[in-house]
């Protein structure tokens, strides 16, 4: 808390490191069932995650396939900021600018993670 409200942080022997121009990037897990659920739902099964590209239009340029894909995004990060108001206080939440959800891996690219993975094994 302290970093957040002061921009600084000052350890147990009276050392003080400034974090006023820093961006903190914190992570966790919490939610992370919500969003496996939402994976799974059928309802879902042919929603695919297509980044925007700069002219704001998907990569498929179908609009259908974009809103069904925002639906989506904002259905797991309802169900994962749920889950971090009930873990987390009000004041610490309060002090958070952004929150993002990152979308879950499809099996092609957990395959492909391994497949970099394996060939630093061989």
């Amino acid at each position: 808390m302290q970093v957040l409200d002061d921009g600084r942080l000052t350890d147990s022997q009276g050392r003080t490191v400034d974090f006023r121009n820093t961006v903190i990037v914190m992570t966790s897990n919490l939610g992370s069932d919500a969003i496996q659920e939402i994976g799974q739902n059928r309802s879902f099964d042919n929603v695919s995650f297509d980044l925007p590209d700069l002219a704001g239009e998907s990569a498929d340029s179908d609009g259908v396939t974009d809103l069904a894909n925002q639906h989506k995004y904002d259905a797991m990060k309802t169900a994962v900021m749920e889950v971090v108001v009930k873990h987390f206080r009000p004041e610490f939440i309060n002090r958070i600018d952004e929150a993002v959800v990152f979308h879950p891996l499809a099996k092609d690219q957990i395959r492909g993670i391994a497949d970099i993975q394996l060939a630093g094994l061989k």
